[in-house]
């Protein structure tokens, strides 16, 4: 058995490049199935990870699938909103912890994400860098956009506008970020965290005006000993300093203000419970459990296993198509060397153990390339396909 091993593997040597096509097109074939089933798999955890770590969403009625994409991965769909009285009526009884988000803006294309500090401390987020938002104004990164971006604590950040130029539209605002958030490995960190009331600056619900005493002439109408009459032509800020923060008010009751959903979280089992119960008898409201979509969402909609299971049927029975050709083609190219070992005494036998030992060594080598492989894949694809179901 030495001698045949010896032998297969100095045939393998000798012609090295029809051993490394061979390697080559084993590996290639086996690494792609398998990189995607450990993906997937990855993948779909992930997104019910998500979903779990909300127990309850709570926005307008429509659609239980749009309201979850907006609400748990930040995706812009259009959801409607809900009053800010909503809030404390959702946490009745102290049933549940209720927490807003307003997902209505965007700064370079990146959800805004108006909330408040409770938000972090629920889902377990965690600064890595600078504070918490203290005034108007101020937000903080995920840690994605962060490195994308090269920015930290001190910098500025322009939330979009549909038009600079346009006076009755929506002013950017000039946010001041205080903060980079610890890596969560979910879409947190690919959002910018503001509060509520930055979000509803950018409705154009509050602003602030330039001192009245300070304002040029051509920005007053009337004026007196006792009073100053402003025009319209006076600048609304789109930065908030500590001189002029206390400039900035909102106009009407801020009960009536929009969210775009509010996530819910009950005390314990008995409260999630009772609490439930009464929100399936508002017809105002749409309460849904995002596990129960997201889950749903993916055996129905997105059965990636069942993908899986195709594509590895697919490449196997190509593998093996490919494998069967190559043996045939080594075969024929070896037709007179495996004359001449007859012609030397060795017998049926030995010529079918020497060209399956040559076979076997090569699909030992292809082994380690094929994991390699597949986890280079891995390595490179799972991230985007993370950000583009995230």
């Amino acid at each position: 058995m030495k001698g045949l091993m010896l032998l297969a593997w100095k045939h393998a040597c000798f012609h090295w490049c029809r051993s490394l096509l061979l390697l080559a097109s084993i590996s290639l074939c086996l690494s792609t199935p398998m990189a995607i089933h450990w993906m997937t798999g990855d993948i779909e955890q992930a997104l019910l990870q998500r979903a779990r770590d909300v127990p309850f969403l709570v926005g307008r009625p429509g659609s239980a699938i749009d309201l979850v994409v907006a609400g748990i991965y930040f995706r812009p769909q259009q959801v409607g909103e809900i009053p800010y009285a909503t809030l404390a009526e959702l946490e009745q009884d102290q049933l549940v912890q209720a927490i807003p988000l307003h997902l209505s803006h965007t700064a370079r294309e990146a959800p805004i994400v108006g909330t408040t500090l409770d938000y972090f401390q629920r889902l377990h987020l965690n600064l890595a860098d600078g504070s918490m938002p203290v005034r108007l104004g101020d937000c903080m990164l995920g840690a994605k956009l962060a490195r994308r971006w090269q920015l930290g604590p001190g910098d500025y950040l322009l939330s979009d506008s549909d038009s600079f130029l346009n006076p009755a539209g929506q002013l950017p605002l000039k946010m001041r970020i205080t903060g980079v958030l610890r890596s969560a490995g979910s879409i947190d960190d690919e959002a910018v965290f503001v509060d509520v009331k930055s979000c509803w600056l950018m409705d154009g619900i509050g602003h602030g005006h330039e001192d009245a005493v300070r304002a040029s002439d051509a920005q007053r109408l009337e004026a007196d000993s006792r009073s100053v009459t402003m025009g319209a032509n006076v600048q609304k800020f789109t930065e908030i300093t500590p001189e002029n923060i206390n400039t900035f008010h909102f106009h009407g009751d801020m009960q009536t203000f929009p969210l775009s959903a509010i996530l819910v979280f009950p005390a314990d089992e008995r409260s999630a419970i009772l609490w439930e119960g009464r929100q399936q008898q508002r017809q105002d409201l749409k309460t849904v459990i995002p596990e129960i979509i997201v889950a749903d969402l993916i055996s129905l909609l997105v059965n990636l296993q069942t993908v899986v299971d195709i594509v590895a049927a697919l490449l196997g029975l190509a593998t093996c198509l490919l494998l069967g050709f190559l043996i045939s083609l080594s075969l024929q190219l070896r037709n007179d060397e495996l004359e001449t070992f007859q012609a030397l005494g060795a017998g049926r036998s030995v010529r079918f153990k020497l060209i399956t030992l040559d076979l076997l060594m090569i699909l030992l080598a292809a082994l380690p390339v094929t994991i390699a492989l597949a986890l280079l894949q891995i390595l490179v694809g799972k991230p985007f396909l993370m950000e583009l179901l995230m």
